[in-house]
């Protein structure tokens, strides 16, 4: 069994189970049938899961301008293609990305392009199971030497947007806050996330939107 959602919880509840385990038996009261002894899960089949992007929005362009930043992204072997589209309509089939390696990108101002990796970051990248992933392709290379986002879990410059609320949410995202660059990601497939469990290692902060999610509601327990 893999924990594709729930992991904080999960650790959570381990930590209460033993700490309450520890106290009772010293208190020589431990039976093995209380409470914490267990917690709720929910099982799905991996062909019954759906992942789906985990988008990313960078508050500002690192002190440069839209050219500027287009520009660096040249030279940081990085490529980009314009798209056409309506300024009040935007077709999400059209920009989405299609394949691993390919990002769809929403710049301020300047509207929506399919960024690549160049070859020579893909075959760089590619050693490891880890820093293949797409996400990890976007920090490595575009978002820590570019835009000087070190820590996705502590900078106060960057934002997350789950794949559920589409392309569209991205750019109502750029452009509310008036500046920046949101990107658009292929998911991380199913097989890539259990082949990083199996080896022991840990996916990169925000690379997984699981579909579909539990609906919330009352839970009521007979004493």
């Amino acid at each position: 069994m893999y924990i594709a959602d729930g992991h904080h919880r999960s650790a959570s509840a381990c930590r209460v189970y033993k700490e309450r385990k520890e106290k009772l038996i010293k208190e020589g009261k431990y039976k093995g049938d209380e409470d914490f002894n267990y917690f709720l899960a929910v099982l799905f089949p991996h062909n019954q899961l759906a992942i789906m992007d985990y988008n990313r929005i960078c508050h500002d362009l690192n002190n440069m301008n839209g050219d500027e930043f287009l520009k660096t992204l040249t030279k940081k072997n990085w490529t980009y293609s314009k798209i056409d589209l309506d300024e009040n309509m935007i077709d999400e089939a059209l920009i989405k990305p299609k394949k691993k390696h390919q990002f769809a990108m929403y710049l301020h101002s300047k509207g929506w392009y399919i960024l690549k990796p160049s070859e020579t970051i893909i075959k760089e990248a590619e050693k490891d199971v880890i820093t293949s992933l797409d996400v990890s392709i976007l920090s490595d290379y575009l978002l820590i030497p570019i835009l000087n986002i070190q820590d996705l879990r502590t900078a106060n410059n960057i934002e997350f947007l789950g794949g559920i609320h589409g392309l569209k949410g991205l750019e109502n995202k750029v452009k509310k806050i008036g500046n920046g660059v949101a990107f658009g990601l292929f998911p991380t497939s199913i097989e890539e996330l259990m082949k990083i469990a199996d080896e022991g290692k840990i996916m990169p902060p925000k690379s997984t939107w699981f579909e579909p999610k539990l609906r919330s509601g009352v839970v009521v327990r007979r004493f």
